[in-house]
C-alpha cells in the first residue's frame, strides 16, 4: 500500500529537470563482536599405567572479530527520500584477534580428582583483511578473515609433582608440543537500519519516511547489522613424557599422532555502533501571499517576489502563474540559487477593468519538502476620477488617482465688462481725434 500510495504522489509532482538528489555522503560504521569466546574443549591423550590416569590437552579460546567500514549514503526524491548504500574500494577492513590458553589435564576417570595445569598462552591474529563492498544482502554478502596456518606456537613445559597434591608424588610430566591454528569466520550484513527504516533489500535501496521540518539538511542515525559464523581449529603435535620415579628419567613416552580440537561458531549476531549523519538540502522560502494594492485602469506596476534558499544545497526552480489576465510573470521565470542567496520572480500587474483581481503564482522547486509551494495574488484597479479642488500637483495621490490640473474658470467668458487697459486705449484714440481738429 505504501508503495502505490508512493507511485500516486510521484504523478502529482511536475516532471522537470531539477536536481532530485543529494551529495552522496561517506559514512563509517564500526562493529566488534565476540567470537569461540570462553570455549573450552579437550582431548585423551593417554592413561598412566599402573594408575589408571587420563592425560589430556585443553584449549580455551577468547577471540574479538572488529569490522570498520565506509559506506556511500546517496538520498534521491521527489514524495519520498530513497536511500541507497554503496561499499566504498577497499573502504572496509575487519580483523580477528584470539588468544587461547592451552594447559595439560590429568583425572581420575573414577572421578576422584581433575586437576588442569596451565601450560602457556598463544595469540594469533588475521591482520586486518580489506574488501571492497558493504556487506547486504541483494548483493556481494561475505567477507572472509582467516588465522593462517604459519601461526605456530611451539611449547616445553615440565610440570613437577603434578599430583603431589593428590598424595602422588615424585611424578612428573612433561609436555613438548607444537600448535597450529586455523581460523575462519565468514562475515553476513542482514542490513542497514537509518532511522529506525529497515533497508534490507534491492542491494540496499529503502524509502524513508519525509521529515516534517527541516533546517536545510537530512538528519539520519545509522546501524549495520550482520552474522558472524566460522570454525577455529587447533592442530596439535605432542610428545608427553612421565618420570613417576622422580629420579629424572622417564618411565615412558607418549607421541600421539597429529590431533586437531575443533571450535565451531554457528550463528553470532552483532550491530555496528550508531553513526550520526546528514544530508545537505535545499529549502525553498518564500512569502505567504503578495498584495499588489491599488492600479488605475489602463496603468501597471511591478513587484518583486524574492525566492530565498535558506537550505545548504542549491536550490532549482521554476515559477507558474494561473488565474486573472491582470496579472502576468515578466522576464525568466526560472531560478537557480545557491545556499543563504535569494532571487526575484517579478510579477506585472496592468489592470483593463475596474474590480478585484486575483491568481496563484506557483513555484516548482527541488526542495523535497516543498516542491510545489502556491503563493495567492490579489490587486485592485480603479478608474481615475477628477479632482475639482485647487491641487495643481498633477500627481496621484498615493492610490492610484491621477488628478486633473486647472484654474476653475473660462479664457474667455460671455458678457464680460472691459477692462481697464480697454478704457486707456479708447481714450488715447478720442484725444487723438480731438487733436486732428484743432
Amino acid at each position: 500500500m505504501r508503495t502505490l500510495g508512493l507511485l500516486f504522489l510521484s504523478a502529482l509532482v511536475p516532471a522537470t529537470s531539477f536536481a532530485w538528489d543529494s551529495q552522496v555522503q561517506d559514512v563509517p560504521f564500526h562493529a566488534e563482536t565476540r567470537v569461540f569466546n570462553g570455549t573450552e574443549v579437550s582431548q585423551n591423550l593417554f592413561t598412566i599405567p599402573g594408575l589408571g590416569y587420563e592425560v589430556g590437552i585443553s584449549l580455551d579460546v577468547n577471540s574479538k572479530l572488529s569490522m570498520d567500514m565506509k559506506a556511500d549514503s546517496d538520498l534521491s526524491w521527489p514524495t519520498a527520500l530513497t536511500q541507497q548504500w554503496h561499499g566504498v574500494t577497499r573502504g572496509g577492513s575487519a580483523q580477528l584477534d584470539a588468544s587461547a590458553l592451552l594447559g595439560v589435564y590429568v583425572r581420575d576417570p573414577d572421578g576422584g580428582f581433575s586437576l588442569t595445569l596451565p601450560a602457556t598462552t598463544a595469540d594469533f591474529g588475521s591482520g586486518a583483511v580489506k574488501f571492497d563492498t558493504l556487506p547486504l544482502p541483494g548483493g556481494p554478502n561475505s567477507v572472509v578473515v582467516s588465522v593462517p596456518q604459519s601461526q605456530i606456537v611451539g611449547i616445553d613445559y615440565t610440570f613437577y609433582d603434578a599430583l603431589s597434591s593428590f598424595g602422588v608424588d615424585g611424578v612428573d610430566i612433561t609436555l613438548g608440543a607444537q600448535i597450529v591454528p586455523q581460523a575462519q569466520v565468514v562475515i553476513s550484513g542482514t542490513s542497514v537500519t537509518t532511522n529506525d527504516v529497515d533497508i534490507a533489500t534491492n542491494n540496499g535501496q529503502g524509502l524513508l519516511d519525509l521529515p516534517t521540518t527541516h533546517n536545510g539538511e537530512y538528519d539520519a542515525k545509522a546501524t549495520w547489522q550482520g552474522d558472524a559464523a566460522g570454525t577455529f581449529n587447533f592442530s596439535i603435535q605432542a610428545v608427553i613424557s612421565v618420570d613417576t620415579n622422580g629420579d629424572g628419567f622417564p618411565d615412558f613416552e607418549f607421541h600421539p599422532n597429529l590431533y586437531t580440537i575443533p571450535f565451531t561458531e554457528d550463528d553470532v549476531k552483532f550491530a555496528s555502533d550508531e553513526t550520526d549523519f546528514s544530508h545537505p538540502l535545499p529549502a525553498v522560502s518564500v512569502r505567504s501571499q503578495v498584495d499588489l494594492g491599488t492600479v488605475n485602469v489602463g496603468e501597471s506596476t511591478d513587484v518583486d517576489i524574492p525566492i530565498q534558499n535558506v537550505g545548504q544545497t542549491g536550490l532549482e526552480g521554476e515559477a507558474t502563474y494561473d488565474g486573472d489576465a491582470a496579472f502576468q510573470i515578466v522576464h525568466d521565470n526560472t531560478f537557480q540559487i545557491d545556499p543563504s542567496a535569494a532571487e526575484n520572480v517579478t510579477v506585472h500587474f496592468e489592470p483593463q477593468s475596474e474590480g478585484n483581481f486575483t491568481g496563484t503564482l506557483t513555484l516548482a522547486t527541488n526542495d523535497p519538502m516543498m516542491p510545489n509551494v502556491d503563493v495567492p495574488v490579489f490587486g485592485t484597479a480603479v478608474t481615475p476620477t477628477t479632482d475639482t479642488g485647487t491641487n495643481d500637483t498633477g500627481v496621484g495621490d498615493g492610490n492610484g488617482d491621477l488628478q486633473t490640473r486647472g484654474c476653475g474658470c473660462n479664457t474667455t467668458p460671455a458678457n464680460a465688462p472691459m477692462s481697464l487697459f480697454g478704457l486707456v486705449v479708447l481714450g488715447l484714440v478720442l484725444r487723438r481725434r480731438r487733436h486732428d481738429t484743432v
